[in-house]
């Protein structure tokens, strides 16, 4: 494919016969370029250097064989905050947001707390744990991950965003936290091992680790279920994000370990995504 010598202008004309989607093509474009869509046609005609042109197109056909758009940007807003993500670690996604909108209105409630103590499980990059901190700047925030490639990503996190948030490198059933805790909040691997399996090429990037919830999508709610109870302050928090058409089952398991009363919430498609429940 001959691209050199071509002008900003036919660069992006190029890129728009190889991916359908205008708004990833201009992510892209102003990614290399630092030049936004809405300002082309430019005038001038602005040749692409070498290295912009091959680079760009170099994502285009990336992004065409399925790589994340994430993945290749290399950052991702979450909670109108910037994080940096890459291979090894879950992207995030806005649907998440409903578990830091249900985190927060429980940390405000726990216990009449000033600085409410909050652990962050399989905190991947961090997008849960620094969005709270960020919003809860006296809450004392622990964030538990043990993947290295995710934790490389949830200290640069913290840093990038200038929050207060403890990193324990550990495995979920290891684990003892110094203190009762006031919300346990928790994004798990909930999909279905054989629908993982089968899961579009693009998903495929992400780790395997961070989506796999056992045979049937529920292990971790199990295990931490009855793993932390014990760590929760008495009326003290356990906060899920769930997968579509969950909920019954992840009220139950929460009812039948302690956790009367077990709530929703819905994201902005109106799709069940959190279930929380206070232990007796």
């Amino acid at each position: 494919m001959d691209i050199s010598g071509k002008t900003l202008n036919e660069l992006y004309a190029q890129a728009c016969h190889m991916l359908t989607s205008r708004f990833e093509i201009a992510q892209l474009f102003h990614h290399v370029t630092k030049v936004r869509v809405h300002e082309l046609p430019l005038t001038g005609e602005r040749h692409a250097t070498e290295q912009e042109a091959n680079r760009f197109i170099g994502l285009c056909e990336q992004r065409r064989a399925g790589v994340p758009l994430q993945y290749l940007l290399g950052e991702w807003e979450f909670y109108g905050l910037p994080f940096r993500v890459g291979r090894g670690v879950l992207i995030p996604r806005a649907d998440t947001e409903t578990l830091v909108d249900a985190a927060l209105d429980l940390a405000r409630m726990a216990s009449g707390q000033n600085r409410p103590k909050i652990l962050d499980l399989c905190s991947g990059a961090g997008c849960v744990a620094v969005a709270i901190a960020h919003v809860l700047g006296g809450a004392r925030v622990t964030a538990l991950e043990n993947s290295t490639h995710a934790l490389g990503y949830l200290r640069g996190n913290v840093r990038l965003n200038a929050v207060d948030v403890e990193i324990v490198e550990a495995d979920l059933a290891d684990y003892s936290h110094p203190e009762p805790l006031d919300l346990i909040v928790c994004n798990p691997p909930y999909i279905p091992s054989d629908v993982v399996r089968s899961l579009a090429m693009e998903l495929r990037y992400e780790p395997r680790r961070a989506l796999d919830g056992g045979a049937d999508g529920l292990d971790f709610y199990r295990s931490i279920t009855e793993l932390y109870r014990p760590q929760l302050a008495p009326e003290g928090w356990l906060c899920f994000e769930i997968g579509e058409g969950q909920a019954p089952q992840v009220k139950k398991i929460l009812e039948e370990h302690g956790y009367p009363a077990a709530c929703t919430r819905s994201d902005t498609a109106g799709i069940t995504r959190v279930v929380y429940a206070r232990r007796d």
